[in-house]
């Protein structure tokens, strides 16, 4: 499927009926004269955001067996109406890991003042950060002791077993990026709110990671996807896509304030794979053999060394923005050729005001919330650090997508914000309903005030 970069959108225009199809999530969507589709809230992608932090912040604390947590940090499945738990399963790593990402964005926009919750969103916040590091731990004993771990049944407090794709490996299994990527969230929780334990799982699960490192190559990357927490056995997946969130830990700890030297050649070890080895598979025609941006979705136990994914090439681009030539000289050649990755492979045209959604994986190439919603986070924050408009009019129609489903009633959100003139499903997956979309919607909101 070809697609068009739109050069520009309207900030101020009148709405009229975008045509068919008549139903966007829970709204008849609007579009502009141009036919570029509008925002649902008369207050925008911001409002959609603060109903929907208000809809999870209304959620109580005092359900069976919640330890005064709200269920969106111990359930992975949760009904759209009245919190309640769906099934046993908690994917505490990427859940809870993302979520946390996106509440101490939106903590840190709110402090600043340009938007949202402050105090909702550090409360959140704390929860998340406060189930990783102590009821979602490995065993204290083993090569991957005391590190967050990737999956569990939400009915143990702690964390004994695996659940979902994992517990086909056994109750010790873990996902190693989800390692990383709960160390680097607790960092920058820590950052707004220094709790020593935030800052100890972070350095810890830092070392262990440096630990087990390996320098990779063309069929296994430097972890495996998922391995045993106390044996450090292979389990699964040769190859592991998610490398952005190891090669954050390591850079923002060897860097101040931190300043801790150990981590300075990890970091340059990763990145020499990252961008020798796993960069170059970032092309359109790439096959599902050679592709290092495979693996991920904890869900998925076959055909993980093939199974080409949007999710980590577009995380990796988001680093690349973030960082820009501090890392990488040719960052800017970089993350456009992951955009031609993700867009040819991944990219449908919704249909709807010239929007552009964004699949999840080869083996499920629907645009699940997580997935779709990074267009609007990343294609936003490369066109405010680029200036280039099309990017940032690609990212700013998606999230007008994403808005679209929030339910106006009560901010209650949709996992599968993807149907079109199909009535939404609310609830069910809680990170693609919310915890994975709310960051990229901030580095949205960001990109458009103009910090990026």
């Amino acid at each position: 499927m070809r697609f068009v970069l739109v050069a520009s959108v309207a900030a101020t225009a009148s709405a009229l009926p975008c045509g068919a199809p008549t139903i966007l999530g829970f709204f008849t969507p609007k579009c502009d004269a141009n036919g570029l589709l509008l925002a649902p809230f008369a207050g925008g992608v911001q409002e959609a955001v603060d109903r929907s932090v208000a809809y999870y912040a209304a959620a109580p604390y005092d359900l069976p067996l919640s330890h005064n947590f709200q269920p969106f940090v111990w359930a992975t499945f949760m009904s759209g109406f009245d919190y309640l738990p769906t099934s046993l399963d908690i994917i505490a790593g990427m859940q809870d890991g993302m979520g946390l990402l996106s509440y101490v964005k939106l903590y840190k926009r709110a402090k600043a003042g340009r938007g949202g919750n402050a105090t909702a969103a550090l409360s959140a916040a704390v929860q998340l950060g406060d189930y990783l590091t102590i009821w979602a731990l490995t065993p204290a004993h083993g090569v991957w002791a005391n590190v967050s771990r990737s999956t569990g049944l939400n009915i143990e407090w702690p964390l004994k077993t695996a659940s979902q794709g994992d517990a086909a490996f056994g109750i010790n299994c873990i996902e190693v990026d989800r390692v990383a990527m709960t160390a680097f969230a607790l960092l920058r929780l820590y950052e707004a709110v220094p709790t020593p334990r935030y800052l100890a799982h972070a350095v810890h699960s830092a070392r262990v990671l440096a630990a087990t490192q390996v320098d990779g190559n063309a069929t296994d990357a430097p972890w495996p996807f998922r391995v045993d927490a106390v044996s450090g056995a292979f389990l699964n997946g040769h190859k592991n896509g998610e490398m952005a969130f190891a090669l954050r830990l390591f850079r923002a700890l060897a860097a101040p304030p931190y300043s801790m030297p150990e981590f300075a050649q990890p970091a340059a070890r990763l990145w020499a794979w990252v961008r020798d080895v796993q960069l170059p598979t970032a092309r359109p025609d790439v096959t599902p053999a050679e592709c290092l941006f495979v693996n991920f979705f904890e869900d998925r136990t076959t055909t993980l060394d093939n199974n080409r994914n949007s999710w980590t090439a577009m995380e990796l681009a988001r680093l690349l923005v973030e960082e820009k030539a501090a890392l990488d000289p040719d960052w800017q050649a970089h993350v456009e050729s992951i955009f031609a990755y993700v867009l040819a492979l991944f990219g449908h045209a919704s249909n709807v005001g010239n929007a552009t959604i964004v699949g999840e994986q080869d083996d499920d190439n629907k645009p699940w919330g997580g997935a779709n919603s990074k267009l609007a986070g990343v294609a936003s924050l490369y066109g405010c650090a680029s200036g280039k408009a099309a990017f940032s009019t690609l990212g700013r129609l998606n999230a007008f997508h994403m808005a679209h489903f929030t339910d106006p009633t009560d901010g209650g959100r949709s996992a599968n914000a993807y149907d079109v003139d199909v009535a939404p499903t609310r609830g069910g997956w809680t990170q693609d309903a919310w915890l994975d979309v709310l960051h990229n919607l901030v580095d949205h909101l960001e990109a458009e005030d103009g910090v990026c």
